[in-house]
């Protein structure tokens, strides 16, 4: 009482579990979105992925990063499993907050156009299978573009 709000952050260990988490259930949902996702939700991811594509090679990082969340979340609308949305949509606004300095984000837009052209095209040739590998390694591209590294595990 009487001694204000504290306000506690994420520790690295906080900061693996969530990328473990968010890599475990986006490889579920692409998988879900393989199998259930319906044309418009295609043509659409299609489209932020082109937007993402335009912004990139135009170097304006705030509005391909726009269009990278967008494709997420409709990756995982896709899966037409409501509960997974949701999940993953807060764990994607969670794991966004750790971003480092916009300095390491434009270095690294065409990796990131090439991860995302790669999971478009998992979901173009329905390979659930490439589909997962490729969620997890652009994820785990993401925690060390963050300045996170790579993923640690710990003993429980």
């Amino acid at each position: 009482p009487n001694k204000g709000v504290y306000v506690k952050g994420f520790s690295p260990r906080d900061i693996d579990d969530m990328f473990e988490i968010r890599c475990a259930l986006e490889g579920l949902a692409i998988q879900l979105a393989i199998d259930r996702m319906d044309e418009e939700h295609h043509a659409k991811i299609k489209v932020f992925f082109e937007l993402m594509e335009f912004y990139t090679h135009k170097k304006e990082y705030e509005k391909s990063s726009e269009q990278n969340i967008h494709f997420h979340e409709l990756l995982y609308k896709a899966s037409h499993n409501r509960q997974l949305t949701q999940i993953l949509t807060s764990y994607q606004y969670y794991t966004k907050q750790f971003q480092l300095g916009s300095e390491i984000k434009y270095d690294h837009m065409e990796e990131l156009l090439e991860e995302h052209y790669e999971i478009l095209q998992s979901l173009e040739t329905k390979d659930a299978k490439r589909g997962i590998a490729v969620i997890k390694k652009h994820l785990e591209g993401s925690k060390g573009r963050a300045g996170y590294g790579e993923f640690r595990s710990y003993e429980v």
